[in-house]
């Protein structure tokens, strides 16, 4: 029959293996799930990137369409005032071209005032997004404990020492 303490030091060792393989699991599993959030992530600050540049395309465009929209305007208006110039003179035709255009340009600059407006909050949001993006990424990815092989050693060795002691004690 074997040494009580030979087989306490045997499932010491045993404990020890298993902490070990326990310890490695939970670093493989910690590492995957910080790949998967990682990647989520990464696709929801792509997605969110992408949104705000539709947006901003949408924006492009109906402060284009507004201009178009405008400058038609101003033609039709300065046409009519042309048609119906019986007996308007030269320099009341000209006032009237004069009056159309500045309306036109103000129109413009106000859409073109929006249009910075919105693209200064639109880059600090962009800045937002970016520095929410990497606050995400530190918090997913803590560093992942290693394995304990020397702190499972003497576990397991004072496992076993304790066990086998009390096993010679108990049966001599």
């Amino acid at each position: 029959m074997c040494h009580p303490i030979i087989v306490g030091v045997a499932l010491g060792a045993l404990q020890m293996q298993a902490a070990n393989r326990a310890q490695e699991q939970a670093a493989k599993m910690q590492a995957l799930q910080q790949d998967r959030a990682s990647e989520a992530e990464n696709a929801r600050v792509r997605q969110q990137f992408s949104s705000m540049r539709a947006e901003e395309a949408a924006e492009q465009k109906a402060a284009a369409v507004e201009m178009q929209r405008s400058q038609e305007q101003y033609l039709q208006a300065f046409g009519q005032a042309s048609a119906i110039d019986n007996g308007v003179t030269g320099q009341s035709l000209s006032a009237i071209q004069d009056s159309y255009l500045q309306a036109l340009g103000k129109e413009r600059s106000g859409v073109s005032h929006q249009l910075a407006v919105n693209d200064i909050q639109r880059n600090y949001a962009f800045d937002n997004a970016g520095q929410q993006f990497s606050n995400n990424l530190i918090n997913i990815n803590q560093p992942i404990a290693p394995v304990d092989y020397l702190g499972n050693a003497v576990s397991g060795l004072q496992t076993g020492l304790s066990t086998g002691m009390a096993a010679h004690q108990a049966f001599g």
